[in-house]
């Protein structure tokens, strides 16, 4: 069983832009975090890792111009959730 979202993950070929927009429309407490390459913008929802990474370096499939976003689960049996 699931038992709880861990994180989701955009990536995005324009993340400052992105993470601009969700900032500004949409109010999420989001902060630029590392440098260079690492640089993405991070904050945290109802317990939740919510993250903007460049696409740049990221493997994945694309969806047009970026990549799928990237949904982590919790669960506590995973044997039971393969089943």
């Amino acid at each position: 069983m699931i038992t709880g979202l861990r994180a989701v993950l955009l990536i995005s070929p324009n993340a400052e832009e992105l993470a601009q927009f969700y900032r500004e429309v949409l109010r999420l407490p989001l902060v630029p975090v590392g440098e260079g390459r690492a640089r993405h913008y991070y904050c945290e929802l109802s317990g939740a890792h919510f993250a903007i990474r460049p696409a740049d370096g990221w493997s994945g499939t694309h969806y047009g111009d970026s990549l799928g976003p990237v949904v982590s689960f919790e669960t506590s049996d995973i044997a039971g959730l393969a089943r």
